[in-house]
Formats: structure tokens, C-alpha cells, sequence
């Protein structure tokens, strides 16, 4: 059977999430899937690649669930989910078509890599980096400070919500007790690529850009 997963409960530990060893597999060995799924699998890549030819400048970084209730070792169960037990896949969407433009199996046990890995090798799939403007947005669950300055270092721009992990965001701005509603401070981040905002809403709100200036 599969085990429980939730992201709230998941480590705040960046170096949970990469590897030492991930360079040492290639794509196609980082994300291994079972046999008896891969041909669906390639078919859904194929469908989406006729209608997704190329992606807009505004893209997105998701997980996706597929339903599955039979008995398999690379299943995850999200507590709290629409789709609470099935196959975990990671995608990186076009915003205006609302199409996939590349999509990674996340296998419980047969993955050799982690989601700061996932997301760079997502972002790098983008054609003409460097040449064309990216943006891609991604939730909390992606937006570690790793994974945002190496998009940046491969020419795509980020922004997103964010959640506070071992170490971050620095103490200056996580030590802020501004309370009022809609206030916002700022700060860059000690690579000098990013920018985080800590903005109030009902509760505190990490977020952090590589697109939005100060203003």
C-alpha cells in the first residue's frame, strides 16, 4: 500500500528535496514509472504536444494526480485533495492554452530525484531560454530558494507564494510583528535574484518574484 503524504506535513529542510547524486541519472532514469502505466503515460504527452506546440510567456509549475485505487508502489495519498489516492505527476503548463508542455511522473519509489530538481528540469524544457521572456508562476510547494535561482540561472523568471522553511526567509524580515492588514515589507534575497514580500492578508503571506520590482 502506498504511505500518506501531505504537504503540510513535509520536512522544511531544503536539502530534503535535492539530491548529491541527481546529476548522475538522466532524465529518463530520474523518472522511472511502471511499465503497465508508461503507454498511457506517453499518449497523454503525445496529445498535449499536438495542441501545446509552443508556450506562451506565462507558464506554470503544478502537481497533478491521477486516480488510482489498485495496488501499486509509486501511488501517494493526499489527505485533503480532490484526487486523494493515485499516481503524482509534476507539470508545467502553458497559462493561455491551459495545456501541458512538459509533465514528469513523480513515482514514490522509483524517482531518483527531488522537487528542486523537478522544477529545473521542468523550466528547461522551455525553448529559446535566453532568447524568449518566461515567467513561470508556482505555488509554495516549489519556491525554494535553490530552485528560484536556478531558473534564474536558466532565463526564467519566477514568482509565487512561498513558506517559511529551516532558515528562511532571513530573520530581518521573518522578525517583522507588522500586524496590520495589507501591509508589506520587502527584502532581496541573499543571492540577489529574488525579491520576498511579507504581506498580511488574514495571516502572514510569503512571496517572492524575480519579475516584480519593489513598487
Amino acid at each position: 500500500e502506498s504511505d500518506d503524504e501531505d504537504e503540510s506535513d513535509s520536512s522544511d529542510d531544503e536539502s530534503d528535496y535535492e539530491s548529491d547524486n541527481e546529476d548522475e541519472f538522466t532524465e529518463d532514469d530520474r523518472y522511472q514509472f511502471e511499465p503497465k502505466v508508461r503507454p498511457i503515460y506517453n499518449a497523454f504527452k503525445k496529445a498535449n504536444s499536438c495542441v501545446c506546440i509552443r508556450p506562451g510567456t506565462y507558464v506554470t509549475i503544478d502537481e497533478m494526480m491521477a486516480r488510482f485505487k489498485g495496488k501499486s508502489r509509486e501511488t501517494y495519498r493526499m489527505r485533503g485533495k480532490p484526487i486523494r489516492e493515485g499516481y503524482k505527476f509534476f507539470a508545467l503548463c502553458d497559462a493561455e492554452s491551459k495545456f501541458i508542455w512538459r509533465i514528469f511522473p513523480y513515482g514514490r519509489v522509483s524517482t531518483k530525484c527531488g522537487i528542486i530538481t523537478t522544477v529545473v528540469d521542468l523550466v528547461k524544457s522551455l525553448p529559446d531560454r535566453g532568447i524568449k521572456h518566461f515567467v513561470c508562476a508556482m505555488d509554495n510547494y516549489f519556491t525554494y530558494d535553490s530552485a528560484i535561482n536556478k531558473c534564474v540561472d536558466a532565463h526564467v523568471h519566477v514568482c509565487g507564494t512561498a513558506k517559511a522553511k529551516r532558515g528562511w526567509p532571513p530573520a530581518v524580515i521573518k522578525s517583522q510583528n507588522d500586524g496590520r492588514f495589507n501591509s508589506l515589507h520587502h527584502i532581496t534575497a541573499k543571492s540577489g535574484k529574488y525579491k520576498i514580500y511579507r504581506w498580511v492578508d488574514n495571516n502572514v503571506v510569503y512571496l517572492v518574484s524575480t519579475y516584480h520590482d519593489a513598487s
